[in-house]
């Protein structure tokens, strides 16, 4: 029996039927599945559940949890999930779902049999490449630039927490590659992006948010080392 997959790509429609797919893995039953739904944030007390959960011993033959938002899965919890994944409790699996592997560290990925079931690449890129270029702008903006960008990304909430879900994602690609830049720096600012867009996404008020944020970007020194090709 695997004990951890990752199904990727797809719509949200698509990864759903996946999943319940999956759901009907061999010897595992209702009481011994447990799903973490969709949430604004998942924090380490819902990974600390779903571990004592995979250690209590079964009814049946094996456990299983899913999680079906796994990009909304805080740093600190996928370094405590990472934990359980490296020495996962026996007759278990972990099934975790996101749009893409990017929103996940690479270390939780390579713990994974990857199921991709494709998708347009071309958004993603578009995405990514907006993404970059709103960094640099933040970066090199003056104070009052910065609140300007603020405003315009904060006319809608579900713009807000889409520009954030991107920045999050290009971030983290920054801190695994090698960049040359502060990894101390860049992870305390992807912290910070996944607690506004979470806080956002807890009915904050998004230009108040999005403000506090970019003015904690790092200075145009800190993006002259990012490549935007």
């Amino acid at each position: 029996m695997l004990h951890s997959i990752l199904v990727t790509g797809g719509t949200p429609t698509d990864r759903q039927k996946r999943i319940k797919d999956l759901l009907k893995l061999p010897l595992v039953s209702g009481p011994d599945i447990m799903i973490i739904e969709p949430e604004t944030v998942i924090g380490i007390a819902k990974v600390r559940q779903l571990t004592s959960f995979l250690t209590r011993k079964a009814l049946g033959q094996n456990k299983a949890v899913f999680i079906l938002s796994a990009d909304r899965l805080t740093l600190p919890a996928q370094n405590a999930l990472l934990k359980t994944l490296e020495e996962p409790p026996a007759h278990s699996t972990i099934v975790l779902s996101a749009p893409n592997s990017q929103s996940l560290l690479a270390t939780i990925v390579s713990r994974c049999q990857v199921i991709h079931l494709g998708s347009n690449l071309k958004p993603s890129a578009e995405n990514l490449k907006t993404a970059k270029k709103l960094a640099l702008d933040v970066c090199r903006a003056s104070l009052s630039q910065r609140l300007k960008l603020a405003q315009k990304y904060s006319n809608r909430k579900d713009l807000a927490s889409a520009t954030l879900t991107n920045q999050l994602v290009f971030w983290r690609q920054l801190l695994t590659a090698n960049t040359g830049l502060d990894p101390v720096k860049l992870f305390r600012l992807v912290e910070n992006i996944d607690k506004t867009r979470a806080a956002i996404d807890q009915n904050i008020n998004p230009q108040l948010a999005l403000e506090s944020l970019f003015l904690h970007y790092p200075e145009s020194n800190f993006s002259a080392k990012i490549d935007i090709r």
